[in-house]
């Protein structure tokens, strides 16, 4: 990591690119207070038979703990989530959310070498159940090993500003076109029930 954390964070690693068709996720591991490892998992059968072109994986890492910003109106929790495996796993949140928030995961352990993916069955104000989903491409064996998950609970209704700190200047069409447009990103929620 660009700084050292106080303890061990919480990350959150995506794919960032699309180099290849076959499907493949990012995993994080062996994370510490000053780094960690991270690397592409494909598709079982695929990575037996081909290899995947570099892709680039982003992440975020988190100090665990939660932040309630009553000012801006919005709140924000941090966890880790041991002990996941195929059968459910619900744990509660230690944050008194108002309503569901918004739930981000990611494998933070490298355990099983079966691919999988986190699933999410219920999300509430009070917490979550998720499970590991294994593909099937190389058989139909799905049982895997308790893996922890990083997670991020975030719910509000005011401006929330993130900074990134990059180790190099980005490259890429936004970068290209930056003295002609000017850029800003902004979430909303909208309640599909409705």
């Amino acid at each position: 990591f660009a700084t050292s954390f106080s303890s061990t964070p919480v990350v959150i690693a995506s794919v960032q690119t699309f180099r290849d068709d076959d499907p493949v996720n990012a995993r994080a591991w062996d994370i510490t207070t000053s780094g960690m490892k991270v690397a592409l998992q494909e598709e079982e059968l695929l990575a037996k038979t081909t290899s995947h072109p570099d892709e680039r994986i982003g992440y975020i890492a988190f100090e665990q703990g939660a932040v309630n910003d009553t000012t801006n109106n919005w709140v924000m929790e941090t966890g880790l989530v041991t002990n996941v495996t195929h059968d459910d796993k619900s744990f509660t949140f230690a944050t008194a959310f108002s309503a569901k928030p918004a739930l981000l995961a990611s494998f933070n352990t490298m355990n099983g070498g079966d691919t999988a993916n986190l699933r999410a069955k219920t999300v509430t104000s009070t917490g979550a159940t998720l499970f590991l989903d294994e593909e099937t491409s190389c058989d139909t064996e799905t049982n895997h090993v308790a893996e922890s998950f990083g997670y991020v609970a975030l719910q509000g209704s005011g401006d929330i500003n993130v900074a990134l700190a990059l180790a190099e200047k980005p490259t890429g069409l936004l970068q290209d076109i930056e003295e002609q447009v000017r850029l800003g990103l902004s979430f909303y929620r909208y309640d599909y029930a409705s």
